[in-house]
């Protein structure tokens, strides 16, 4: 469906504390199968959303990015979403892993809503 790789942004809010280093040691080796089942989860932490290749997938890796970020998914308030993706590019499958850099892997903190991330 084209020669570009197939890309995937997935955030989450962080209450752990941890450092940027920490997040990115949480990530290496992390991986999932994209595909067009649409899962969040919302709660306190706000929304976590993939397009995994199933229900199951997609909530692992929802579950996944909330314990990183110090949060417990069977906390009252958490809700879970699951729906499937219609038409054309959306829903593609294939196995996304976290981005290598020249600087490491591609994950990024920053301090509050705005502003730069670091990278590490």
């Amino acid at each position: 469906m084209g020669s570009r790789p197939l890309r995937k942004k997935l955030t989450y809010r962080d209450r752990s504390g941890k450092t940027q280093a920490q997040h990115a040691a949480i990530w290496r080796g992390f991986a999932f199968q994209a595909g067009p089942v649409v899962v969040s989860l919302t709660g306190p932490w706000g929304e976590i959303q993939v397009w995994a290749v199933n229900e199951a997938e997609g909530r692992r890796v929802c579950a996944f990015a909330a314990a990183a970020g110090g949060w417990d998914v069977t906390d009252p308030g958490a809700e879970w979403d699951v729906g499937v993706a219609g038409g054309g590019r959306n829903g593609r499958t294939g196995r996304m892993v976290v981005k290598e850099t020249p600087l490491g892997i591609e994950v990024t903190k920053r301090s509050g809503p705005s502003g730069f991330p670091s990278i590490g």
